[in-house]
Formats: structure tokens, C-alpha cells, sequence
């Protein structure tokens, strides 16, 4: 023979035990939640081509450290690849290579290269402002200066080029304005300049100059700074060779 619990009975037992399994999943639960939050964090996954890459760029390190190393041995320290040439030197000059004039003025140019021949019909020339100056044409190139103001003259041999500046002024020269200025010949320092015998077609002014290995250079001037001509003499003055054709006669200019 069975026995039945009352009604009221069996629902407080229902729900004695329904009470029961919710405590035991509550704590279950926060017992988890305290484990998770004392474990340390994890760090994140390294993706295996962030590891390649990394290794790439050391293997990248240690080779150009390499290669640092091995030129400093073989004293190649001083020799940076993508280091600069040197500049070039000129080799066609305007003569003269600078100019101070007056409104209305006139001054003519030649053009010679670095072994002092004369190109000046060779050459096309050109102004930069038109406005401060006119080039007309002839056996010597010559402007003819109209405002006050800064004009380049620039004179072009078969893709080589030299330039000179020429400064106008509207009423008169300032103190310490440059009359005229020759073109520098690379490694030459002028030491002495002398006045020409007057003669009918020869020059005005010798510019005596030096350079570091002794050598002399004379270059001819017309009063307007125009070069005639130039000659090179190798080694001291007492074992220069004479040209054949020397030139002409000099003095010291009258004081």
C-alpha cells in the first residue's frame, strides 16, 4: 500500500529543492568569475608573418652592420655611395663678368674659353629684361642700357653656357659701385695689373695672375674690360717658356 504526502507538502518540497539548485548555479557561477579575474591576462597571438617580418628586419640589420663593419676595415669609411660629384668647373667666361652703368650707356662683351681662344662670333646671346636693356648685334656684342635696374647678358656655345651681370643706374654711380669685374679663372689669384703702352689697336690694362703651383697667367684688357687675350707660362718666371708671340711692351701705370 503507498502513501502520498499531502498536497501542501509536496509544492514546499518543489520548491525547497527549486531554491537549492539556484544557490548551487549562483555559486557555481561566481566561483568561476573570481577564478578568471585572479588568472593573468593572456597576452595576444602573434600573427606568424608579424614573426617573419620581424626576423626579416633583423637579418636586414645584421647584414648592413656587416657590411659597416668590412668598410671600415678596408678604409672605404670615407666613401658614401650616393655622395655628390664634384662641381664642374667653368669653361666659357663673359668678359667682362660684371658691370656698372648709367642709363643710356653702352657696353660691349666678349667670350672666351678656358684656353683663352675667342668664341665671341660663335656664341647666341640673349638678356634676361628687355625692359632694363637692349642687346645689338655686331662683331662685339654690345647693350645699350634703358632703366634703372638688373639685367643677366648670357652667352650659349654648343650647350655650354656663361653669364654676366650688368647693374643701371639712372643718374650716377654710387660710391663703391663696381665699374666693371673680369671673369675668375679657376685657381688663379690676380697679383699685379699693369698699363699698356698706348698703341692703336692694342690693350689698355695686363692682369698678372698667379696660381698654387707657380704657373702665371697674363691676360690682355681694353679699358671697358673687355679681354683680348690670355696666356698661360708654366713653372717659376725663370724657367717659362717665351711664346712667339709676346706681348706687347708694359709699364707701370703713371702715378
Amino acid at each position: 500500500m503507498s502513501r502520498s504526502l499531502p498536497p501542501s507538502r509536496s509544492r514546499w518540497c518543489g520548491a525547497l529543492a527549486h531554491a537549492l539548485i539556484v544557490a548551487l548555479v549562483f555559486a557555481l557561477v561566481t566561483t568561476i568569475a573570481d577564478a578568471q579575474s585572479a588568472s593573468p591576462a593572456q597576452p595576444p597571438a602573434v600573427a606568424p608573418s608579424t614573426v617573419q617580418a620581424s626576423a626579416a628586419q633583423a637579418a636586414e640589420r645584421k647584414r648592413k652592420f656587416e657590411e659597416d663593419e668590412r668598410r671600415l676595415e678596408n678604409g672605404d669609411a670615407g666613401h658614401d655611395e650616393d655622395s655628390s660629384p664634384p662641381e664642374q668647373q667653368p669653361t666659357l667666361f663673359v668678359s667682362p663678368a660684371e658691370v656698372g652703368m648709367l642709363v643710356n650707356g653702352q657696353q660691349s662683351f666678349t667670350l672666351f674659353d678656358i684656353s683663352g681662344r675667342n668664341v665671341t662670333s660663335r656664341a647666341t646671346w640673349s638678356l634676361s629684361n628687355s625692359d632694363v636693356a637692349v642687346l645689338v648685334g655686331g662683331p662685339a656684342p654690345t647693350i645699350v642700357a634703358r632703366e634703372d635696374g638688373t639685367v643677366t647678358l648670357r652667352a650659349e656655345v654648343a650647350g655650354e653656357t656663361s653669364e654676366a651681370q650688368i647693374r643701371v643706374y639712372r643718374d650716377k654711380l654710387p660710391m663703391g659701385a663696381v665699374l666693371w669685374r673680369e671673369p675668375k679663372i679657376p685657381g688663379y689669384t690676380a697679383k699685379q695689373i699693369v698699363q699698356a703702352v698706348p698703341t692703336a689697336n692694342g690693350p689698355d690694362l695686363y692682369s698678372v695672375e698667379k696660381n698654387a703651383d707657380g704657373s702665371t697667367l697674363i691676360r690682355a684688357v681694353h679699358s671697358d674690360g673687355r679681354q683680348m687675350w690670355m696666356r698661360k707660362m708654366n713653372g717659376p718666371p725663370s724657367q717659362q717658356n717665351q711664346s712667339n708671340d709676346p706681348p706687347p711692351a708694359a709699364q707701370p701705370p703713371a702715378h
